[in-house]
């Protein structure tokens, strides 16, 4: 494999949908009204096309409309917490992903809610596949070559959609390194 310019490491993005619910809530005949699901970024991006997918076919299945909620903000931590704090009656369900359910908790000091406490997972609905790549000139072609090349001082500059993001921890180079970070924009504007 040393041939190759590019290594590539799979990290899945998990997308659930998540909610906060009680038995007795369930035990009803549910759902009895419209059901909301939040999303936690920008309309018009990636989750947000999802959401409204999933929302289109929870409505003719579930015959109740199925709304969706856009509460982007602090890497998903604001629609997390917002879905956490609600009745737990099943109404309000979350899109949720690897950074509002295992990142965000490790970065922050107080997301505000508990990903296991807080929340049952209800359904695996999408996987998206992660890739570390370097230029095929580019003097190393694993992880450790990248961190050995940049332990000698040398400068190197990466791309990631934010520090509480499968991307954003992935690539600790070493302190001793120079690096410059570019914040990607993977969404739509929030």
């Amino acid at each position: 494999m040393k041939h190759f310019a590019i290594q590539l490491f799979i990290a899945p993005l998990r997308l659930a949908v998540l909610f906060s619910v009680s038995a007795a809530a369930l035990a009803q005949s549910y759902p009895a009204r419209p059901v909301t699901l939040v999303v936690a970024y920008a309309p018009g991006g990636l989750g947000d096309a999802l959401a409204r997918t999933i929302a289109e076919r929870l409505t003719v299945s579930l015959k109740q409309p199925v709304l969706v909620e856009n509460k982007p903000g602090a890497t998903g931590a604001i629609a997390t917490k917002f879905v956490a704090k609600a009745n737990p009656d099943g109404y309000t369900l979350l899109l949720g992903q690897t950074g509002e359910m295992a990142i965000n908790t490790a970065v922050m000091k107080d997301a505000g809610y508990d990903p296991v406490k807080d929340f049952k997972a209800v359904a695996l609905v999408g996987d998206s596949p992660l890739a570390l790549v370097a230029p095929p000139t580019a003097p190393f072609a694993t992880v450790r070559e990248i961190a050995q090349f940049a332990g000698k001082g040398n400068v190197t500059s990466y791309a990631s959609s934010g520090t509480a993001t499968p991307s954003g921890p992935f690539w600790r180079p070493p302190p001793a390194a120079s690096r410059t970070a570019w914040s990607a924009r993977t969404a739509a504007p929030s």
